[in-house]
């Protein structure tokens, strides 16, 4: 029998962070249950009135015309159950509630569809710093510590009496 996603599966969310223009952010989604015999994956975004915006049927893709090139799942999802979408060069605009869904036909022509996950997206400006930098007494443009786009690169300004 399929898993039925419970209530507390469905009241979590990820939040997944990027950075406007980076190469690209994993939006999560593995299922662990045992497949409909023809499973079709919906990804939908909630602004959007739970638009359609990437639909895996059949072996093959539909994606909304605006995040064609954009937006892409791993091949042999189905066998994988990696049903993980990945946004190419995410902009501010992508910043959203997106739900990756299992949807299929029972016997009797009805479409059934389960939310597998629910991830928000927020995607943050390119100049953007965090909270916790630490001002280190340098004068420079805006007198904020200086990070690159990715955080594992983070560097700071020497201190001005070392």
């Amino acid at each position: 029998p399929l898993r039925c996603p419970s209530a507390w599966d469905r009241a979590l969310a990820v939040v997944v962070q990027a950075y406007e223009g980076m190469e690209s952010v994993l939006l999560p989604c593995q299922y662990s249950g045992k497949l409909p015999v023809v499973p079709s994956v919906v990804w939908r975004r909630s602004d959007l009135n739970q638009t359609v915006i990437y639909l895996l049927k059949d072996e093959s893709d539909d994606v909304k015309e605006e995040y064609s090139d954009r937006m892409s799942m791993k091949t042999n999802v189905l066998e994988s159950k990696d049903f993980s979408l990945t946004v190419k060069k995410p902009q501010l605009s992508d910043s959203s509630n997106y739900t990756c869904n299992l949807q299929w036909e029972t016997e009797w022509k009805e479409t059934k569809e389960w939310r597998l996950t629910q991830v928000q997206l927020q995607v943050k400006g390119q100049t953007q710093t965090t909270p916790t930098a630490v001002d280190t007494g340098q004068r420079s443009d805006k007198n904020h510590t200086h990070y690159s786009r990715h955080r594992s690169e983070v560097r700071y300004k020497p201190h001005p009496l070392q």
